[in-house]
Formats: structure tokens, C-alpha cells, sequence
């Protein structure tokens, strides 16, 4: 009878230890994600999260703080590739865990914020008109219509920022340049050390044909001190200003 005590309660405690080993592996890799997330602007760091991320993922895949995490991972190596094969992949990837997310709870801003964004690096990578003809506008719109709702200064404002951007990508008669503007200006009120922001400003006036101020807003991004606010998220809105600025010179 003894024996038997010592089996179960051997067994219980294995339980318990492994459930505890699972709950610090999930701590750890959050930890790791947060804060190479700081340092995103190597690939190296990001390939690290990601790897932390989806090994715990594995033990623990109903956790929604790792959820949302691996939908911010996958949205950044999309947002920072050239390759629209990658970009769609990983912006595939971002909307599924966002979307998980969302539904694990719905009061949260971040698998809304983060499954949105990752689809609007989904619809770059096929192309805005395909992803469209998928049915995907109606997700899109939900999703930053909830992120809105729930937190428009979210991550510097993003909601509002994805708004802008979304309103100047569109194709037409859904696009709307000069409403995109308003929102984006709206944005930097709320977070103005968001570079990002002002960069989907001058690339708007571009595209309007507004090159005399669409250069003088590339002039104030790549002035600005990136350190303030996001600094790996300001220098790439720096380096995509830069090369619209050579693109406008050509």
C-alpha cells in the first residue's frame, strides 16, 4: 500500500514539476522575445525570438502572451523583407497566431493590432488586389476596427497609423490619399517620435505627385534622432526614406 502512495504521489509531483518546467520555458521565451525585440533591427535577434518563441509554443500553445508575440515576430520579418514570397508567408503566418489571439481574448488590443498588420504584409506580398478577391478586406477591416476601438495608441499609435497607410494603398475608388494623411497626422499627434508614421506621409504626397512636400517630410524623418520612442522601427522608416528620396531624384 505504501509503495503504491509513493507511486501516485511521485506521479502527481512529475506532473506538477513538468507543468512548472513548461510555465518557466513560456516565461523564459517571452522574456527572451521582449527583449531581443528591443534589438529587431538584426536578423539574427529576430531569427533568436522566433526560435524561442515557437519551441515554447510547442508545449504550450493555448498561452496567449506567446501567441500574440509570435504574430509580432512574424509581421517585423515580413515587414523588413524585399522578398514578397517571405513577406507573404510570414505575413500568413502573423495573421493566423493574431487571429488566435483575438479569439483567446477578445478585449485585448494585441492579436487584433498584430493579426492586422500581419495581414497587410500578406496582402503585399501576393498583391493588394489578389489578397482583396481572397475575401481578405472584410478581416482586414474588422481587425483594425477592433484594434481602434480597443487602443488607437497602441504601439505609438499604430491603429491609427495602419488606418493611414491602408487608406493611401487601396486601390481606387477605396482609396483615399488625402484622408490617409489626416490619419496619419492624427497618429504622430498621439506618438510624434513614431518615424514610421511620417515616412507613410511623405510616400503618400509621392504617390499623389506632391514631390516638393513629400521631400520636405523625408528631409524631417532622416533629421530626426531615431533614439526617442521605437529606435529599430525609426531607423527603417529612416532607410525606406532614404531610398524614396533616391527614388525621387532618378
Amino acid at each position: 500500500m505504501r509503495a503504491v502512495f509513493i507511486v501516485v504521489v511521485t506521479a502527481i509531483l512529475g506532473v506538477i514539476g513538468m507543468s512548472t518546467a513548461f510555465a518557466g520555458d513560456t516565461a523564459g521565451a517571452v522574456a527572451k522575445a521582449d527583449e531581443l525585440w528591443k534589438k529587431r533591427d538584426s536578423a539574427a535577434n529576430n531569427k533568436a525570438a522566433l526560435d524561442a518563441l515557437e519551441a515554447a509554443y510547442k508545449e504550450d500553445e493555448n498561452n496567449f502572451d506567446l501567441v500574440w508575440r509570435l504574430s509580432r515576430t512574424h509581421f517585423w520579418i515580413a515587414d523588413q523583407t524585399k522578398d514578397r514570397k517571405k513577406k507573404a508567408e510570414n505575413g500568413r503566418k502573423g495573421f493566423e497566431y493574431g487571429e488566435k489571439a483575438a479569439g483567446m481574448k477578445p478585449d485585448r488590443v494585441e492579436g487584433w493590432y498584430w493579426g492586422v498588420v500581419s495581414l497587410g504584409m500578406y496582402s503585399e506580398g501576393i498583391g493588394i488586389l489578389a489578397s482583396i478577391k481572397e475575401g481578405n478586406k472584410k478581416k482586414f477591416d474588422k481587425f483594425l476596427d477592433k484594434s481602434i476601438a480597443i487602443d488607437k495608441a497602441y504601439e505609438g499609435a499604430g491603429p491609427l497609423r495602419t488606418k493611414g497607410r491602408s487608406l493611401a494603398r487601396l486601390p481606387w475608388p477605396m482609396r483615399d490619399r488625402d484622408k490617409a494623411v489626416e490619419t496619419l497626422k492624427e497618429s504622430l499627434k498621439v506618438a510624434p517620435d513614431r518615424l514610421r508614421s511620417k515616412f507613410y506621409i511623405a510616400d503618400v504626397l509621392h504617390d499623389d505627385g506632391k514631390d516638393e512636400e513629400a521631400k520636405k517630410v523625408i528631409e524631417e524623418v532622416l533629421a530626426a534622432d531615431p533614439k526617442p520612442g521605437d529606435y529599430p522601427d525609426n531607423i527603417a522608416a529612416q532607410a525606406w526614406a532614404k531610398e524614396l528620396k533616391k527614388k525621387m531624384e532618378e
